[in-house]
């Protein structure tokens, strides 16, 4: 699956779980709702990043950087935004201490994507 693909349905699940955390009744208490709306919104604005960053891979002939930014990128919104989720709906695993990880997955992905397009431009500045 391509990432623009992967983000365009990351974004389809966002509008789903965004009316789901509409439904207060939900949610234990306050914290719990505050940390599905963090994950809601992380989610949506990393699942919109991915499909620009879809176009990054492809504008680098599929370089290296850009698709390993786009890969932690991707990984990074699912452990971040799907460990902050299991914990607002009181799923809270052994799991839930991944979020952090989620978090280093989602700066590690767009350093990455940063490099590609920084290669990218000076590539095309030298010619």
């Amino acid at each position: 699956m391509g990432f623009a693909a992967l983000g365009a349905g990351l974004l389809s699940l966002s509008v789903a779980l965004g009316a789901l955390g509409r439904h207060q009744s939900l949610f234990t208490d306050a914290k719990a709702a505050e940390l599905f709306d963090i994950a809601w919104r992380y989610h949506t604005a990393h699942a919109l990043g991915l499909i620009g960053a879809a176009w990054l891979v492809e504008r680098t002939g599929r370089a290296r950087p850009a698709l390993w930014g786009a890969r932690l990128v991707a990984a990074g919104v699912c452990v971040f935004a799907g460990t902050l989720y299991a914990q607002a709906l009181g799923l809270d695993t052994p799991l839930s201490r991944l979020t952090p990880l989620g978090g280093t997955l989602l700066i590690s992905g767009w350093a990455a994507l940063a490099f590609g397009a920084a290669r990218v431009a000076l590539k095309n500045d030298a010619t």
